[in-house]
């Protein structure tokens, strides 16, 4: 209420799926599935955990991104990983760079569009 407007769950903004490894911590991980997760954390392409890569995370999200054509200002609340493939899509930098970014807790990513989007600081 405080925001002005009723919220809306969006598919495309939804946190990465992890697959089998949803909810596990990566302290877990490295002691159950440590060849896995390197291959996850050095390679986008990789989804061992059977669910969604960081490659496709970042192609739901940029396309999210592309359709998006409304003027105004809007509120976006979601996951540190839908945050680093916004700010990778608006760079275009590519999903090799996704573990380059480091969101902390209740972090902020101010993007501005005015015919295309930008990173603003």
């Amino acid at each position: 209420a405080a925001w002005g407007a009723e919220p809306q769950l969006l598919e495309a903004l939804r946190d990465c799926d992890y697959g089998a490894w949803r909810g596990q911590s990566l302290e877990a991980l490295q002691a159950t599935a440590a060849q896995d997760l390197a291959a996850w954390l050095t390679d986008p392409a990789a989804a061992p955990h059977g669910g969604e890569s960081q490659v496709q995370l970042c192609e739901r999200v940029g396309a999210w991104l592309d359709a998006f054509d409304e003027d105004g200002h809007f509120i976006v609340v979601s996951h540190p990983a839908v945050l680093r493939a916004a700010a990778l899509h608006v760079l275009r930098a590519g999903a090799a760079a996704f573990n380059a970014i480091d969101v902390e807790p209740l972090g902020v990513l101010r993007l501005v569009r005015n015919g295309r989007w930008r990173l603003r600081l």
